[in-house]
C-alpha cells in the first residue's frame, strides 16, 4: 500500500494509526520515501529513510512518499483502489484494526448509531476547520465529549487531534479542550 503525505500538511492521525498497526501486526513493515522535489521538515514522526520491520514475514508493506499533494493525502492499496482524504483514509484503518483482538480503535464494530455519530463529528471537523470556526467547533465537541465520560476515544477525536497539531493551535485551546486533548497525545504518540 502507498500512501503519499504532503509535509506541509502532515496528517497525524494517519501516522498514529499506522504506527498502531505496525504494533498489532508483526505481519506490518513501513518504509518512508521523499519525493525529489519536497525539502523535508525536520519534526516529522517518519523520515525518509526510515524502514520499520519485524523479524516476521512481511505480509503488508506500508510506503509513506513525503510529497507536495496539496494538503490531501493518498492511498493507494494492492489492487489499485484509490482513497483520497485524511477522513477517508482513517476510515480504511479503523476497518483494518476493527479486526485485530485487541483493537485501538473501533469504528464500524460500534454499531449504526455510534458509527454514525463518528461519521458526523469527522464530517463536521472538516467543514468547520476549513471555514475558520474552529474555536465555536472545539468547544461543542469537547463538550458532548466530556458529557458522555464512558465514550472511548474514536477516529474522531484522532482526526481533530491531527488538525490541531496541523494547524499548531494546542496552545489556544481551552482548559477543557486541553484535558481532552493532552489524553490524545498521549495515547497517539
Amino acid at each position: 500500500m502507498i500512501i503519499t503525505l504532503d509535509p506541509m500538511y502532515p496528517p497525524h492521525s494517519i501516522i498514529a494509526l499506522c504506527k498502531a498497526l505496525f504494533v498489532h501486526d508483526k505481519g506490518v513493515a513501513i518504509r518512508v520515501y521523499q519525493h525529489s522535489s519536497v525539502v523535508m521538515k525536520n519534526d516529522l514522526e517518519f523520515s525518509p529513510g526510515d524502514t520499520y520491520s519485524h523479524k516476521a514475514p512481511v505480509e503488508t508493506c506500508i510506503l509513506f512518499i513525503w510529497k507536495l499533494d496539496q494538503f490531501q493525502p493518498k492511498l493507494v492499496d494492492n489492487r489499485g483502489t484509490n482513497v483520497v482524504g485524511e477522513i477517508n483514509i482513517l476510515r480504511h484503518f479503523g476497518r483494518l484494526l476493527e479486526s485485530y483482538r485487541n483493537p485501538v480503535l473501533q469504528y464500524e464494530k460500534l454499531g449504526a448509531e455510534k458509527s454514525t455519530y463518528v461519521d458526523y463529528w469527522l464530517d463536521c471537523a472538516f467543514v468547520h476547520f476549513a471555514s475558520n470556526k474552529r474555536t465555536s467547533f472545539l468547544k461543542e465537541f469537547v463538550g458532548k465529549w466530556n458529557k458522555n465520560s464512558e465514550r472511548d476515544l474514536s477516529i474522531a477525536d484522532l482526526y481533530l487531534w491531527s488538525l490541531i497539531k496541523q494547524f499548531n493551535i494546542s496552545q489556544t485551546l481551552t482548559l477543557e479542550a486541553k484535558d481532552w486533548f493532552n489524553m490524545c497525545v498521549q495515547l497517539y504518540q
